[in-house]
């Protein structure tokens, strides 16, 4: 893991690049991705057996010392279970990642006991962010403690699981594939991120793969169009022979983050399939039976705290014609608290339920999440060692941030002539690509309830002949077209999409689009459960903006630099000052042994807080 001060203080919304996620539970509208983020990580793996904590006497050693403070090797141990993503350590290079580390969590903590000697800890702003974080963890550490715990993979148990399942671990016997890399070095972490999911977009609304390499690939220009391989399998780390395996041939990858970037896949070819031994797979089998276990148990608790306390959920809320935000939607009695309509529609928007069976299901993660954290209130677990600990440098994270935010951030508006030099040395960030002006008349197809095929396919020509009748009337009656998208369409832009980057159009529509001239109309064009005629506009070709068009996002993203700048600055004095001190050593053999405990499971789940 190579990661430079500068790159890991930059604290953006509280999270460093390459760090555990402080929301580890915002994720898809499910119950497990909301109530337990899975411990499908050294760092959520089940909790100490033991009802109070014992740390060893070796935890309790100093790891770094400076000038009004010290930091245990317990608390490095805490810090790197609950911020550090063990996959992300290069394990040839602990030394330097340790270094990195304590730079890190020293400056956190000293930043911290500083907003606190400030009072900006009781600032209404830290306060909410705080307590937005402590519900979050609160649930994980309250699972982690009460039913991670509780479960048992035993290594026959693995075994079983391989010798019944031997379909599902076939490895392709070679397997080419090209790719796309995104450098963290080039770009820094956030913004190699950035430029992944940017490129993983537009593949994934019909964009070619191969076009796509010499605009993102920060692979030496010689090796870029390189297809690499044959490889057998076990040749490449697991990370991406695993997502090569699942990815088809001649199709993309998601986007998969590695120590020093992040690529996205293209297999080439495959082989004929060969056993993956047990050892490369049990890390996953055991995933999937603890999983399958920790749901079981938590369907369990929920059941008991269901019989413990009296739950009303007002789903009848759902069919009344119109709902205001003050109205009950939840009640947990007793002393559960009442939560409003007004609440609920807050929780489903981040949830991005949309129709009613999306908004009902949230309806009871809404009401699970409540709940939970009810009950927890009544057995006073935020009171807990055990939560206190595991919590602290979450903590010292989010106060750190919130006090460069105030000190530090106010001091970083660019002046015009930075401003001016940032766009002159970063021609590529303002880069616009080609685009076209669209109008569009899309109609959606109104199926029958319970349609038979033939009932389908009579829906399906009525649109598409009422929308050929617009096009004739546009072409040779000289109607216009702008007039009938304006009243006709089925969506709330009006008919007009305005000028889009072509390779971000509907896949359905690029090679459609691609043959019109400026003002020419389509034939009706099938997207999904939707027809539409297009009219083509003007062009744009791709090109770097003028520095006037593009001058907001410049301030954007040259404040950032400065803020980034800044905050390494303030940060290296803070540290030079206080005369910090490291035990490079002992924390290198406690990282070492953590990241040995990861390679085996089912010993790396075990919490090596003792």
């Amino acid at each position: 893991m190579e990661k430079s001060l500068s790159t890991l203080k930059t604290f953006p919304e509280c999270i460093g690049a390459g760090r555990k996620t402080l929301h580890a539970w915002e994720g898809p509208a499910t119950l497990l991705a909301l109530m337990v983020p899975l411990a499908l990580a050294l760092g959520c793996g089940p909790a100490s057996r033991d009802a109070e904590e014992r740390p060893s006497p070796q935890l309790q050693n100093v790891a770094a010392t400076w000038n009004g403070g010290q930091l245990t090797l317990g608390e490095f141990l805490h810090a790197f279970r609950e911020l550090q993503d063990p996959d992300a350590v290069d394990p040839t290079r602990v030394g330097e990642v340790v270094s990195q580390l304590f730079h890190e969590w020293v400056a956190e903590k000293i930043l911290a006991e500083r907003a606190r000697e400030a009072g900006m800890h009781q600032d209404p702003r830290a306060l909410d962010e705080l307590a937005a974080l402590r519900e979050d963890r609160s649930i994980a550490f309250f699972v982690r403690k009460h039913i991670d715990e509780a479960i048992r993979i035993k290594r026959r148990d693995i075994q079983q699981f391989y010798d019944e399942h031997q379909e599902r671990f076939l490895s392709p016997g070679t397997y080419t594939y090209y790719r796309i890399f995104f450098s963290s070095k080039v770009h820094g972490p956030e913004r190699a991120k950035q430029r992944a999911e940017e490129c993983w977009r537009m593949l994934d609304k019909g964009a070619n793969f191969h076009d796509l390499v010499p605009e993102f690939s920060d692979t030496r220009e010689e090796k870029r169009d390189t297809e690499y391989g044959p490889f057998k399998a076990g040749e490449n780390p697991p990370v991406i022979e695993q997502v090569i395996l699942e990815t088809p041939v001649r199709r993309f990858s998601k986007v998969v983050e590695l120590p020093d970037g992040y690529m996205i896949f293209y297999p080439e070819t495959k082989t004929e399939s060969v056993p993956r031994s047990l050892s490369s797979v049990e890390k996953e089998i055991f995933r999937e039976l603890f999983t399958e276990q920790q749901k079981a148990k938590v369907e369990e608790l929920m059941r008991e705290l269901a019989a413990r306390y009296q739950v009303v959920a007002h789903k009848e809320l759902f069919d009344a014609a119109e709902v205001k935000d003050s109205e009950l939607a939840l009640q947990i009695r007793p002393d559960g608290g009442r939560f409003t309509w007004g609440e609920f529609l807050k929780f489903a928007e981040s949830q991005n339920a949309r129709n009613r069976s999306e908004k009902e299901s949230a309806l009871e993660l809404f009401t699970r999440r409540k709940l939970l954290l009810h009950h927890i209130k009544k057995v006073k677990f935020e009171s807990t060692d055990y939560f206190r600990r595991r919590f602290r440098p979450l903590e010292n994270r989010v106060l750190s941030d919130y006090y460069l935010r105030a000190t530090v951030d106010p001091e970083a508006d660019p002046t015009e002539e930075e401003l001016q030099k940032y766009y002159d040395d970063n021609p590529e960030e303002f880069r616009r690509p080609e685009r076209i002006e669209a109008w569009h008349l899309a109609k959606k197809i109104p199926y029958p309830v319970d349609a038979s095929e033939k009932d389908r396919v009579t829906a399906e020509r009525r649109i598409y002949g009422t929308l050929m009748e617009v096009r004739r009337r546009v072409a040779e009656l000289g109607e216009n077209f702008k007039t009938w998208a304006d009243r006709f369409t089925d969506y709330e832009d009006g008919g007009y999409l305005g000028y889009q980057p072509v390779l971000a159009l509907p896949p359905e529509w690029i090679s459609v689009v691609a043959t019109l001239e400026e003002g020419e109309i389509s034939q009706p064009i099938r997207v999904k459960d939707t027809f539409e005629l297009v009219l083509r506009g003007k062009k744009e070709e791709g090109g770097v903006l003028k520095y006037e068009v593009a001058k907001q996002q410049v301030r954007e993203r040259a404040k950032e630099s400065k803020v980034k700048n800044l905050r390494t600055g303030h940060i290296e004095r803070v540290l030079a000052e206080v005369g910090t001190s490291y035990d490079i050593n002992t924390a290198a053999q406690l990282v070492v042994k953590l990241l040995d405990r990861a390679t085996r499971p089912p010993e790396y789940w075990l919490d090596p807080y003792q």
